[in-house]
C-alpha cells in the first residue's frame, strides 16, 4: 500500500477506532467487575448482618432459659424442667458459637473478624460460668436435701430468724417486713 494521504487518514480513523474499542472494553470490564465486587459485599454484608441478628436471638433464648433453670433451682420435684431448661439453653450457647464460626469465616476485614472472634470468647466464658453455676447448684441441693425434708414451718421460722441473728440484722419477721426497697434510706441511713 502506497502512504498516500487517503491511506494514511484511513490508517488513522482505524488507530484510534481500535484505541475506543480497547477503552470501551476496559471499562465494561471495571463496571461489571465493580459490580459483581459491589453485589458480593452487600450479600456478604446482609449474610454478616442477618448472622448477628441470629445470635442476638439465641442469646435473649439462652438468657431465658437460664433464668427459668435458676427459677426452679431451689424448688424441689422440678428436676425434668431443670434438666430441659439447662438443656435448651446450651443449645442456644451451641448455636451462637456455630454461627460465631460461620461469620468469622465470610468477614472480608479483620475488624468484622474482630468482632465475631470477641462473641466467640465471651460466649465460650459464658459457657464456662453456666457449667460452673450449675455445678454449684447441683452441689447445694445436694447438701439441701436431707435438710429440706426434715424442716417444718416452725423450724424453717427458726432458721430464718437464727440466720438474721448471725448476720447481724435486725430480726423482722418475714410479715413485718418494710415495703420500701432495700437501698432506699431509712431514717438517714442506708439498709443493705
Amino acid at each position: 500500500m502506497k502512504p498516500t494521504i487517503r491511506n494514511k487518514l484511513v490508517a488513522g480513523f482505524a488507530a484510534v477506532l481500535a484505541l475506543m474499542a480497547v477503552v470501551a472494553g476496559i471499562g465494561g470490564y471495571a463496571v461489571f467487575s465493580l459490580r459483581r465486587s459491589a453485589f458480593d459485599a452487600t450479600r456478604v454484608g446482609a449474610r454478616l448482618n442477618s448472622i448477628a441478628l441470629e445470635i442476638q436471638v439465641h442469646n435473649l433464648e439462652a438468657a431465658r432459659k437460664v433464668k427459668n433453670y435458676m427459677g426452679l433451682a431451689q424448688s424441689a420435684g422440678a428436676q425434668q424442667k431443670r434438666d430441659m431448661y439447662l438443656e435448651e439453653a446450651r443449645f442456644e450457647i451451641h448455636e451462637i458459637q456455630s454461627l460465631t464460626k460461620t461469620a468469622i469465616g465470610i468477614a472480608k476485614t479483620p475488624a468484622i473478624r474482630g468482632k465475631f472472634e470477641a462473641i466467640a470468647g465471651a460466649v465460650s466464658q459464658y459457657e464456662q460460668a453456666l457449667g460452673k453455676t450449675v455445678e454449684a447448684n447441683r452441689r447445694a441441693r445436694i447438701a439441701l436435701k436431707p435438710r429440706q425434708q426434715r424442716l417444718t414451718m416452725k423450724t424453717s421460722l427458726r432458721a430464718w430468724t437464727t440466720t438474721h441473728k448471725m448476720a447481724n440484722l435486725p430480726e423482722k419477721t418475714p410479715a413485718s417486713r418494710p415495703s420500701r426497697p432495700l437501698n432506699a434510706p431509712a431514717a438517714g441511713r442506708w439498709v443493705w
